[in-house]
C-alpha cells in the first residue's frame, strides 16, 4: 500500500505543473496567476499570432531536419564501429558519452565559437571566389548542425544496444544460403532494429524541438519556439503560453496514442494495465521479442466488462439493426484499408506465409460485410409470427441480445477467428470483451484501433490482452 502511496505522490509532483498550465490556457482573465473561468480565447489568439506561428514552424522544421540526419548518420555510425578494432570503439563510446553528459550551455557555447571560427575562414574566399554568394551566417542551418551533433549521440547508444543483441546465428543462416550482405540487411537485419532506430529519432526530435539553450547560442535572428516562449515569460507568464503549452501537450499525447499498443482498449479509452505488467510479443522468425502487450489481471477484466455493460445497457441493444450493419460496414472499410499493413503484422505476429496471411484478412473484411448483412436482414425477421397449434394463442418471434459475450481467440487465425467472434455479436446487439491469445495479440489491438477510429460507441468492442490464468480464467 505505501509503494502505491509513494507512485501516487510522485506522479502528483511530476504532473501538477502541467495540469495548472492547462487549467489555466482556460483563464477567461488575462493575468497567469489569477484563475477566472472559463474561456477559449487565448487558443484563438495563439494561433493567430503571427509569431508564435512562425517559430511553431521554424522548431517543428528544425526538430524533424536534425532528427533525420542524427538517424540517419547515427546508425551508420553504429555499424561502422562494429567493424572497427577495440581501442577505436572504445574512443568512440567514450566521445559518444560524453555529448550527451556535457551540459548544454558547454555544447551551445562550443559549437558558437566553432562556426564563427569557420565562418570567419569561408566567408572571406567566399567574397572573393564568389562574391554573388550571401555570406554564411548563424540561423536554420547552424541550429541543425549542432542539434543533429548532439542528438546523433543519443541515437547512437539507442541503435546500439539493440545491434548488439542481434541473433548472429540469423546473419550466418543467411550467408549460407548465398544472401547478398545488401539483402541481408533489408530482410533480416534492419526488421528487428528498426523499432531502435525508430526510438532514437523520435528522441532526437524530441530534444531537438523543445531545446532552448543550443539554440539560443546559434539561432541567430532565427526565433525557435522555446527562445519565443522565453523571451514572453520574462514580461511575465501570460494565458497565450498556457494556451501553447496546452496544444503542444495535447499533441504529443495524440502522438503517442497512435505508438502505443500495449495497452488496454477498454471503454473507447488506451488504458494502461491496472499493475502496470507488460508481456513480450515474439517474433517466431526470429525468435526476438518485436512488440509488448499489456498484461492484464482480473482488476482489468472487471473494468471492462462493467465498460461493455454499461454500452449494452446505455443504447447498443436497442439499435436497429441497420444501424449495427453500418457500423459493421465502416469496420469492414478501415480493415480493408489496412489490408497490405494488417497481413504483414500477422506474418510477424503469427508466423504463417504472407499469401496466407493475405487470404485471412480478405476473409476477415468479408465476414463484417456478411454480418453487416445479416443485421440489417434482422430488422425484417423481428415480431414475424409464428403459427401454434392452437387458435386460441397468438405467437411473435422476437431477437434481442442477452448482454455482454466474453470472447477468447486462439493463436492460429488470429485475426480472423477474432472476426468470427465479433461480428457475429455486434449484429446481434451484443457487446464484447475480446482477448486474443498472448501469443498472437497484435492483430486484435488493431482491430480495436479501427474500432477507435470509426468511433465506435464507447465500450461496445473491448481488446484485453494477458495471460490465460491471469485474464482469461473464469
Amino acid at each position: 500500500m505505501w509503494l502505491r502511496s509513494y507512485s501516487t505522490s510522485l506522479y502528483l509532483f511530476l504532473y501538477a505543473p502541467i495540469a495548472l498550465i492547462v487549467l489555466f490556457s482556460f483563464n477567461a482573465g488575462r493575468s497567469g496567476l489569477a484563475f477566472e473561468c472559463c474561456s477559449v480565447q487565448w487558443f484563438g489568439r495563439a494561433f493567430g499570432n503571427p509569431f508564435i506561428m512562425e517559430a511553431l514552424g521554424h522548431s517543428a522544421f528544425i526538430a524533424t531536419c536534425s532528427a533525420l540526419i542524427a538517424t540517419l548518420f547515427g546508425t551508420l555510425a553504429v555499424f561502422g564501429l562494429q567493424r572497427a578494432g577495440a581501442r577505436v570503439r572504445l574512443l568512440f563510446d567514450a566521445l559518444t558519452y560524453c555529448a550527451i553528459i556535457v551540459p548544454g550551455i558547454v555544447i551551445g557555447i562550443s559549437t558558437l565559437i566553432a562556426f564563427i571560427s569557420l565562418f570567419d575562414v569561408i566567408n572571406p574566399l567566399l567574397a572573393s571566389w564568389m562574391p554573388s554568394v550571401p555570406r554564411l551566417n548563424m540561423g536554420f542551418f547552424t541550429v541543425i548542425a549542432a542539434h543533429s551533433l548532439f542528438t546523433m549521440a543519443l541515437v547512437m547508444v539507442i541503435v546500439r544496444s539493440r545491434v548488439d543483441t542481434l541473433d548472429k546465428a540469423l546473419l550466418e543462416a543467411s550467408a549460407d544460403l548465398y544472401a547478398p550482405p545488401m539483402q541481408t540487411f533489408w530482410r533480416v537485419t534492419l526488421p528487428q532494429i528498426s523499432p531502435a532506430i525508430m526510438a532514437g529519432f523520435l528522441l532526437a526530435f524530441t530534444f531537438s524541438f523543445d531545446d532552448f539553450i543550443i539554440a539560443f547560442f546559434v539561432a541567430g535572428s532565427e526565433t525557435t519556439l522555446p527562445i519565443y516562449i522565453f523571451s514572453s515569460i520574462r514580461r511575465g507568464v501570460t494565458p497565450e503560453i498556457n494556451a501553447v503549452s496546452t496544444v503542444i501537450i495535447c499533441l504529443s499525447l495524440a502522438l503517442l496514442s497512435l505508438t502505443m499498443r500495449d495497452q488496454l482498449y477498454i471503454n473507447g479509452e488506451w488504458v494502461s494495465p491496472d499493475l502496470g505488467g507488460y508481456l513480450d510479443v515474439i517474433d517466431p522468425a526470429t525468435e526476438q521479442a518485436f512488440a509488448r502487450v499489456a498484461a492484464s489481471t482480473e482488476e482489468d477484466i472487471d473494468h471492462a466488462v462493467r465498460a461493455a455493460r454499461r454500452a449494452f445497457d446505455n443504447g447498443w441493444s436497442q439499435t436497429s439493426g441497420a444501424e449495427r450493419g453500418q457500423w459493421l460496414d465502416a469496420l469492414a472499410d478501415e480493415l480493408e484499408h489496412a489490408q497490405p499493413a494488417l497481413a504483414e503484422l500477422e506474418v510477424r505476429d503469427n508466423g504463417k506465409p504472407l499469401p496466407e496471411a493475405q487470404w485471412d484478412v480478405g476473409d476477415a473484411i468479408g465476414c463484417f460485410r456478411y454480418y453487416a448483412g445479416l443485421a440489417r436482414e434482422l430488422d425484417q425477421r423481428q415480431d414475424q409470427p409464428l403459427a401454434l397449434p392452437d387458435a386460441r394463442f397468438r405467437c411473435r418471434i422476437r431477437h434481442e441480445a442477452i448482454g455482454v459475450a466474453g470472447q477468447i481467440i486462439p493463436w492460429n487465425y488470429p485475426l480472423l477467428m477474432a472476426t468470427w467472434k465479433v461480428a457475429p455479436a455486434l449484429a446481434a446487439g451484443a457487446t464484447v470483451v475480446l482477448k486474443p491469445s498472448e501469443l498472437t495479440p497484435l492483430t486484435a489491438l488493431e482491430l480495436a484501433a479501427a474500432a477507435d477510429r470509426i468511433g465506435l460507441p464507447a465500450g461496445v468492442l473491448n481488446v484485453v490482452t494477458g495471460l490465460g490464468q491471469d485474464a482469461g480464467s473464469p
